[in-house]
């Protein structure tokens, strides 16, 4: 399935065949996602709905409740309902049952005052209901019916993509820095980051295996690139070394070596 600014919903099968277009929303769609059975889909975007396809008849089954502009959504099964977790334009993130429209949860009230919303979601396997969003440069696990932050990441360049990997040992996030890093999601450290060739010439991470508290801003160094090879170095000297005068809470990369 495909979505878009021209607000409507295209269904392909396998082969690039269209099955379909649905049409009922009237602002662009920001996020759609798949039932794990394969048969309902569900969209939303900045007309503040999240409607509920049957997607082997192509015809809507219901809209769910919103507030905000959808930018983001998963679905899984909690308990044996059908939950979909629905993100918005101003970091909040619910999760409402498909089949009847009622809140299951408000995983994060969010904040109309900022300017970061909810980039990505996704569910963690296990019998646990656990959550991953990505909101700017922060990825978070939650547990989504308590509503608490287990854990949380820094993403440099903003989460893209979350989703789990290794049967949920790892949790990954796709950046807009050209990045991939995956981080443990019981303990909360780093495990590796992919940097992507290109241009950039250095990445900021949090330190390794440091643990931090979780209402707390982790400490930052960064990995720069140089003749010798990789090396990891405190902020500080990014800025007396290569000129580095962003607030680090930015995390835009360095124009220079």
């Amino acid at each position: 399935a495909s979505a878009g600014v021209d607000k409507t919903v295209r269904v392909w099968n396998a082969e690039g065949k269209s099955l379909g277009t649905l049409e009922r929303h009237t602002a662009a769609i920001r996020a759609l996602a798949w039932s794990p059975s394969g048969t309902q889909l569900a969209t939303g975007g900045n007309d503040e709905q999240v409607i509920v396809w049957d997607a082997r008849k192509l015809v809507e089954q219901r809209t769910l409740p919103g507030a905000m502009p959808v930018t983001a959504l998963a679905w899984a099964t909690v308990g044996g309902q059908p939950a979909v977790a629905c993100g918005y334009s101003d970091a909040g993130v619910t999760v409402v049952n498909a089949a009847s429209g009622e809140l299951m949860a408000m995983v994060n009230k969010g904040d109309s005052r900022g300017w970061y919303q909810t980039t990505a979601l996704a569910w963690m396997p296990g019998k646990q209901p656990r959550l991953l969003s990505g909101v700017h440069y922060m990825t978070q696990l939650w547990d989504a019916v308590q509503a608490e932050s287990l854990q949380r990441q820094i993403v440099p360049g903003g989460a893209t993509d979350v989703f789990p990997t290794a049967g949920g040992t790892l949790a990954v996030a796709r950046s807009n820095d050209r990045t991939v890093r995956f981080w443990d999601p019981a303990g909360g450290s780093l495990r590796g980051v992919i940097l992507e060739e290109g241009d950039a010439i250095a990445a900021i991470s949090t330190t390794g295996d440091v643990k931090f508290h979780k209402d707390e801003d982790p400490k930052l160094i960064a990995i720069v690139e140089t003749d010798e090879g990789q090396k990891t170095i405190p902020l500080a000297d990014l800025a007396k070394l290569h000129g580095w005068k962003n607030n680090a809470k930015v995390m835009k990369l360095p124009t220079k070596n």
